[in-house]
Parts: C-alpha cells; structure tokens; sequence
C-alpha cells in the first residue's frame, strides 16, 4: 500500500507543478477539456490490487485520489483473484466480488488483463458496465497464458467494452513479432468483435523505466532479459505511425484508425465515468 500511494502522490505532485502538456482526468468531460487545449489526458490506474490487502475501503480511497481504473491481478494470486500465471487458479474470491461491487458503484473502470479465466468469467457474469482488457491480444494469433481466447474477447465485446493491443514481443509472435503481426491481432479481433472493441494498449517500456523493471525482475521467477523483447520497428509512441500505415495498406478506412487510435477509449470513458 505504500508503494501505491508514494505513486499516486509522485503523479498527482508532477501533475500539480506543471499542467501545460499533462492533464489529469477523472471524468470524460476532463478528457474532453485536455484535449481541447491540445493536452495529454493522464488516467491513473492500478495493475494489481496485491497492495490493498483485500480491504475495498482502500479501493474507495484510491478513487478519492483519483484512480478511475483497476486491474484486479499482476500475473498472479492475491486476495482478490488470480493471475494469468498462477497454476490451477480460481475465480474471484468474496473479497474479489466485493472489490468489483464497489468497482461499478463508483465508476471505476475494471480491466481484466493479467486475470485468470475463471477470474474473468466471474466479471462478466457480474458485470454493470462495459469492463476492458488494457492490453493484452489475441490467443488464436499468439498462443501465449496472456492473451485473450476468441470467447473472452466477444465477450467483452458484447458489454460494450474494448482490448488494447499489446506491443510487447511475445504476445504478438513467438517467434518473429512485426508490426504485420501486430496487426493480424486487430484483424482477428475486428472480425470477432467489430472495430468499436478494440484500440491501442502498447505497454510500451522507455529504456529508464525497462531498466527499473529489470532491477524488480531480479527477485522474481521472471527472466530480465524479457523486458527486451519488442517489435523491433515498433516500441515507442514515436514509431507507432508504422502500425498506421499498414492499416492503412491492409483497407482500414481513417474513420475506422480513428476508432482504434482512441476513439473507442473515449467511448468507454464517457459511457463508464458519466
């Protein structure tokens, strides 16, 4: 719990001294005014509830602070539900559903990357509002634990919410991530789901940030050497203009890039923060 609040105070501290090309949103309409002064919307989020303890009146704190989406698991169990990573993992506990409760009363947006199947299913089964997958891709083109089988993203696709692509390596291709392969997942999921569902959720790591990762990685089960392995053209904001021009190539109009680039995002936001 700690680590979450000096993080949430680090930003809300950062945000606060200087507004002029980052704005803070807790609400679509905050959104809207960022990016009409031509500014960058920052959403804060949390990856992992293991901090929390299972006690949702954190949970109630955290949206006091600010944070307007939650992910319940970083891979794996904790008082909430399992990861992608735990063997044999269950489904939400009572504290999980408790947690999800709260979640839709206070229109927190809950993202169900990271979280087991049966995990998953139970958010659905509960669901009030349309939920999200961040990022994570599609398993038919990428068999990895991390990525979303073709009934889990018509799924989410039926409650309105949306999948963030992933362009981290070996959720892309196991073999050769590209940035045609990148977009093999949007075609599947596009052909699942519709182009309303899904958008861009890069999880891009700049090189100071990979390299603190890695420093974590170092206690941990996880190869560091993971953190590196990216679409080679393809691992930075700058350079997602390739990903755009083969939509492009492949017949995605600019209304329907549009919708991938953060269109759908904003739906989700406004319909879920309104």
């Amino acid at each position: 719990l700690r680590e979450i609040l000096r993080a949430v105070e680090a930003v809300l501290k950062d945000a606060g001294e200087d507004d002029s090309v980052v704005s803070l949103a807790t609400s679509g309409s905050e959104i809207d005014a960022a990016l009409d002064a031509d500014k960058v919307a920052g959403v804060l989020a949390l990856e992992g509830g293991d901090g929390l303890g299972g006690d949702t009146a954190l949970l109630r704190l955290l949206y006091r602070l600010g944070v307007r989406m939650v992910a319940f698991t970083w891979d794996r169990r904790n008082e909430f539900a399992d990861g992608t990573g735990v063997i044999n993992p269950g489904g939400l506990t009572d504290a999980g559903r408790a947690a999800l409760k709260e979640m839709f009363a206070h229109h927190v947006i809950c993202d169900v990357s990271h979280l087991a199947q049966p995990g998953f299913w139970d958010v659905i089964d509960l669901a009030e509002a349309p939920i999200i997958a961040s990022h994570s891709n599609a398993r038919a083109v990428c068999d990895h634990r991390r990525n979303l089988t073709d009934e889990q993203i018509r799924a989410i696709a039926s409650i309105g919410g949306v999948i963030g692509l992933n362009f981290y390596g070996k959720f892309v291709d196991a073999e050769a991530p590209s940035v045609e392969r990148m977009a093999d997942h949007l075609d599947h999921i596009v052909k699942l789901a519709g182009i309303d569902h899904v958008g861009i959720g890069a999880d891009f790591l700049e090189k100071p940030i990979r390299d603190l990762a890695k420093t974590a990685y170092a206690d941990s089960p996880h190869d560091p050497a993971a953190l590196d392995v990216w679409i080679p053209d393809c691992q930075e904001v700058e350079q997602l203009p390739r990903f755009t021009a083969v939509l492009l190539e492949r017949g995605y109009s600019r209304a329907e890039i549009a919708k991938v680039l953060g269109e759908n995002w904003l739906r989700v936001f406004r319909q879920v923060w309104a």
